[in-house]
């Protein structure tokens, strides 16, 4: 007996998730843990929706009439900067302006093209530990170690009892 195609989405028809009958009782605490509960747990035997096989050919070109608006540029060049005068120039008379002309004309990314770069004055303001690091310098000089000598202890405690009536 072939299967009919009412009986063929039984399992998804009495599937709580795909019903969203899981979803309306998110709100109603004991009725979602009830239904939570009653999930399938073996994820092999919940009904899943077969996937569409297609060639990467035939999605190559298919939303191609889609981009019409252009990509961000990496890092800035001097029309970029004469596109930032106008910008500025259309957020003072009109914001909506702006917004488009933005959409139009996307600011770059960044100003360099240089994922490590950091600006001298970023790291000017740093603590001297950072600035160093940043530099490659090496974090301490060979003449600032401290040397310690734990056996001296006993010639401050001895200072110490002197101190005291």
């Amino acid at each position: 007996m072939p299967d009919s195609p009412i009986t063929s989405h039984l399992p998804i028809i009495n599937d709580v998730e795909y019903t969203g009958s899981l979803n309306r009782a998110s709100t109603q605490g004991a009725s979602f843990g009830l239904l939570l509960a009653m999930l399938q747990q073996n994820i092999l035997e919940r009904p899943h929706i077969e996937k569409a096989v297609q060639s990467a050919n035939q999605n190559e070109g298919q939303f191609e009439h889609l981009k019409v608006y252009p990509t961000p540029a990496l890092k800035a060049d001097e029309k970029h900067f004469s596109d930032l005068h106008i910008t500025s120039k259309l957020i003072h008379q009109n914001i909506q302006d702006a917004m488009l002309f933005q959409t139009m004309r996307p600011h770059p990314l960044s100003q360099y093209d240089d994922a490590s770069h950091i600006n001298d004055e970023i790291i000017a303001n740093c603590d001297m530990y950072t600035q160093r690091r940043l530099r490659n310098a090496p974090d301490h000089q060979v003449d600032s170690e401290i040397q310690v000598d734990e056996t001296k202890l006993y010639d401050v405690l001895e200072s110490l009892s002197e101190m005291r009536f």
